[in-house]
């Protein structure tokens, strides 16, 4: 089944992520407004299996030589992940992450290594803005998130939702069987959601159903079957929408996020996604 030595290769401790600290290195602003609400930016693959699934890959040397590859691509687009105000990646810095992917048994500078972990958590292809947990109905926590998926559009003519459920099926699969022989199409659908640049998926209130102070995310109802009559038309209706979503209401009343610490390399990782939850009663409070 290919399945991978328990023994890691050299190199894993240095790609590891501390999942702990991720947590708290959201790059893109705080703080933000739209429709009313207090905007947070939900994970579609849930950053707590992301991060499983990585300090597992990196263990075998089939896996590095798979996430050699994805680093690669991600070098090419992180650096147009506009939404990030802190840990956004120059082109220095992915020059590094590139040379470190070469021998990765030579450690690479904290700043460099924090940046890579980031962008690998956080870009933009697998999060959507919308409702703090405490605001939606039927948050999915650290399950996949289908109420959010269908609202990222598409790249080079693929739809992006298709892609990240096929990963997370897979990163599963990989976690739970560590089977080297499911890293090449992880790592190709992977690649083609990090290619995704600017900001994450936009908040269309319009698609989400309010009621009382609760939203519901229902882009399965509203965007899934136009992507099944046909996908073009698909791509084409929300490339359109994101590109005339201009924000007039988004207010930024706080653009500094937490600096993330990484000590240590494969902690315990709770199954918990909704770490917004806690600013959300801050500002239910406020109110």
């Amino acid at each position: 089944m290919g399945l991978a030595s328990r023994r890691c290769a050299p190199g894993a401790g240095n790609l590891g992520i501390n999942y702990d600290a991720i947590k708290k290195a959201r790059p893109y602003a705080k703080r933000q407004k739209e429709a009313g609400e207090m905007i947070t930016y939900h994970h579609i693959i849930p950053k707590s299996l992301l991060v499983k699934w990585w300090n597992k890959a990196v263990c075998p040397k089939e896996g590095q030589e798979a996430i050699r590859k994805f680093v690669n691509v991600l070098a090419e687009h992180a650096p147009n992940y506009s939404g990030f105000v802190e840990n956004r990646a120059t082109p220095a810095d992915v020059q590094e992450w590139k040379d470190f992917m070469k021998d990765p048994s030579d450690p690479i500078e904290l700043e460099f290594r924090k940046k890579l972990r980031v962008a690998v958590t956080w870009m933009p292809g697998n999060v959507a803005k919308g409702p703090a947990p405490g605001r939606r109905t039927g948050d999915p926590g650290s399950d996949f998130d289908y109420g959010v998926c269908w609202y990222q559009s598409c790249v080079h003519g693929q739809p992006l939702c298709p892609a990240s459920i096929e990963a997370n099926r897979l990163m599963r699969q990989y976690v739970e069987t560590g089977d080297v022989s499911l890293l090449p199409r992880t790592v190709e659908l992977f690649s083609l959601i990090a290619s995704k640049e600017g900001d994450g998926a936009p908040f269309y209130n319009q698609l989400w159903t309010r009621r009382g102070k609760k939203w519901t995310a229902g882009s399965d109802e509203t965007m899934k079957p136009l992507y099944s009559a046909d996908p073009a038309a698909y791509c084409r209706k929300l490339q359109a929408m994101e590109a005339g979503h201009t924000g007039s209401e988004l207010q930024t009343n706080q653009t500094t996020t937490a600096t993330a610490e990484y000590e240590g390399e494969y902690d315990n990782f709770e199954d918990e996604e909704s770490d917004e939850e806690e600013e959300w009663k801050e500002e239910e409070e406020e109110e």
